[in-house]
């Protein structure tokens, strides 16, 4: 593994840790028969968003489904920088 290569694996690394820290969040909001569901933005993972509207409480999620994607997107971009950055074996 040359050098360019651990540049990429450590900053891969790093911002997996900051995804899974500062993950999407979304609030649920069931009224009248209809459901919604908005994106609220990233908020750290242990003090989950709190949002009050016109004395409503909404209801805040991880949105999981985002977060697998983001961390797939990140492997796979990963992946791909560490293929970019091999450098052949020497001796040939």
């Amino acid at each position: 593994m040359n050098r360019a290569q651990k540049r990429v694996l450590i900053g891969a690394t790093v911002a997996a840790l900051l995804m899974g820290a500062f993950p999407p969040w979304q609030y649920n909001v069931h009224a009248y028969g209809v459901q919604l569901s908005r994106q609220i933005g990233f908020h750290f993972l242990f003090s989950s968003p709190h949002l009050v509207t016109k004395g409503v409480y909404l209801e805040a999620h991880l949105n999981l489904g985002r977060l697998v994607v983001e961390w797939v997107t990140l492997l796979l971009a990963s992946v791909g920088l560490l293929l970019v950055f091999n450098s052949p074996p020497k001796g040939s």
